[in-house]
């Protein structure tokens, strides 16, 4: 829906975010492209608080303010009440702000009543697809709740979005009739363009190691059998107490963009095994910086980098071995591979997925605005 003088525009917004994962990316981007189109951000930072660094970020993105709320996040809750409140207070802090919407970026954040503020939905993941494709057996008790939550959040809204259109049908499958979701892909900034280093020595991976769904344990068994160092970044710990089997990899932790700027700049192949993934904005990352990408023959990558990347059997390491000896033996390949990957990662610019965004709220907005009264002539 172009924009037009016609089209009701926001003037604040008030986003939630957390710290510890791409969301903080999505939030800042965002903020970045509505602070430059006249539009006020307040995000609200739920789980841990923002590091000095992350708060100078969202300074530059252009936030009109950073809270720190302490609330829970939807997966660290202790229990259904406590996302109740969370649900609760987040409202309250809209309405006191006078937000035009409200964007939450978990739709367990939404409680169970219906919000008085025009409420849009990113859904990054969520347990209940999380478990359909990296659980086993019977989803347990304590994960069910918060798929259970994530249903009703959905159907709150008076938008959704999801990072990609195979991760909506997955949230449509799992969860039925629910608010009609719109397929958004993420979008990065381009960091500025400086010339690599020793591309043919490192093969990297990254993203939240202790997270089952990465199928870090398949990346490492790769290289075991290849002798191949492959160099891993990111978190080696989940905020429960989530790890995952990281044998053979070289652990780099988690790094700062700039770090990991360095090293999509460093790296030959950039690897990525996950059985789930809405999105991967390391993956973008990489092909952003002209790696070639090596990725697991899932639904979303398929989606996203089909013709500007090789695809393997998640589970099968010996492929992945094989795949990643070829390529470092053949620079023309890995050339012809990383120019396709650079060229698809135009498409997914922080501009459109704000402009794309933006349309949405206006939507949004103009459905939730009372109808105008027709007067009759004379009258």
């Amino acid at each position: 829906m172009p924009l037009n003088s016609r089209t009701p525009l926001p003037k604040r917004v008030f986003m939630t975010s957390d710290t510890v994962g791409g969301v903080w990316t999505y939030a800042l981007e965002l903020t970045n492209y509505l602070s430059g189109n006249d539009v006020e951000v307040r995000i609200c930072v739920l789980g841990p608080p923002p590091s000095r660094l992350q708060e100078k970020a969202a300074r530059r993105a252009g936030a009109a303010s950073l809270e720190v709320s302490r609330l829970p996040l939807d997966w660290t809750a202790a229990s259904e009440g406590e996302l109740d409140v969370t649900a609760a207070e987040l409202q309250d802090r809209a309405r006191e702000w006078s937000a035009d919407i409200v964007h939450l970026n978990a739709p367990a954040q939404a409680g169970l009543k219906e919000w008085d503020v025009p409420l849009t939905i990113s859904a990054h993941s969520c347990v209940g697809t999380w478990w359909a494709h990296a659980g086993k057996g019977a989803m347990p008790p304590d994960l069910a709740w918060r798929a259970r939550r994530t249903g009703v959040g959905l159907t709150l809204a008076d938008a959704v979005i999801a990072p990609s259109a195979s991760f909506a049908r997955d949230l449509a499958a799992l969860y039925g009739a629910v608010t009609p979701i719109t397929a958004v892909h993420n979008g990065r900034t381009l960091s500025p363009a400086t010339a690599p280093i020793n591309r043919a020595d490192v093969v990297f991976t990254a993203g939240r190691l202790w997270d089952a769904g990465k199928n870090l344990r398949v990346v490492g068994e790769a290289a075991r059998l290849s002798g191949r160092k492959i160099y891993a970044a990111g978190p080696q710990n989940g905020p429960n107490g989530e790890t995952a089997d990281l044998s053979h990899l070289s652990l780099l932790g988690a790094l700062a963009h700039d770090e990991m700027q360095e090293w999509y700049r460093r790296a030959a192949v950039f690897v990525s095994m996950s059985k789930y993934e809405p999105f991967g904005l390391a993956v973008l990352e990489a092909a952003q910086a002209g790696v070639a990408l090596v990725l697991s023959d899932i639904s979303t990558f398929r989606e996203l980098w089909d013709g500007a990347a090789l695809f393997i059997d998640p589970d099968d390491p010996a492929e992945l071995a094989e795949t990643i000896l070829r390529l470092m033996a053949s620079p023309d390949e890995r050339a012809v591979l990383a120019a396709a990957a650079a060229e698809r990662s135009r498409a997914y610019s922080a501009e459109r997925m704000g402009a794309e965004t933006m349309n949405i709220y206006s939507r949004v907005l103009a459905a939730r605005a009372p109808p105008l009264v027709q007067l009759e002539a004379g009258a």
